[in-house]
């Protein structure tokens, strides 16, 4: 029997849904990976090719499907290991990037790059360097700065190089510059 004729307050359908995925969460979850209900509603909408989370209330999801679903689906992605953090004397930014609305104004001369393993989104390269303070992603091949997906700048050749000489023990895309 299909969930539209079981329920019909949508309040149903959100206790339906927080009562099957956490289920889900149980069978899905192991002893090295903790899998959470943002895990399942990620990952259920990009198996299922959904526009946000909010389409999943109204579908016929009970925790076998879910599971089902996502028995193959790799959770680690949304947990990526840290590799490094790397501070940096002076700032690598060309001066026109525009500064982040959310960033705190702090005064220094150099920045702080984290890098993850296994980035749940590989983009613009994998690995990808983070300035979080400043709302950034650096492609670590060919030095592209992003904001979302807009690109807003590109590091020098010869900073791009110096923070890759930072990174130790990993892997990093070639050299494209």
């Amino acid at each position: 029997m299909a969930k539209e004729s079981l329920v019909q307050d949508p309040s149903d359908w959100i206790n339906q849904y927080i009562k099957d995925s956490g289920e889900a969460i149980q069978k899905l979850s192991t002893d090295s990976l903790r899998v959470t209900s943002e895990d399942i509603q990620n990952a259920l909408v990009e198996v299922l090719d959904l526009n946000c989370s909010t389409d999943l209330l109204y579908m016929d999801l009970p925790a076998e499907k879910i599971i089902k679903l996502l028995s193959s689906f790799d959770f680690s992605r949304f947990d990526p290991e840290f590799i490094c953090e790397v501070a940096l004397d002076e700032s690598i930014i060309p001066e026109h990037i525009p500064i982040s609305l959310t960033e705190q104004t702090i005064r220094t001369k150099g920045e702080v790059w984290r890098i993850h393993k296994n980035d749940a989104d590989p983009f613009p390269s994998n690995p990808h360097a983070h300035n979080y303070p400043k709302n950034l992603v650096a492609h670590l091949g060919n030095g592209d700065l992003y904001r979302k997906r807009e690109v807003l700048g590109k590091l020098k050749k010869k900073d791009l190089v110096n923070l890759r000489d930072h990174i130790k023990n990993v892997s990093l895309p070639k050299l494209e510059v």
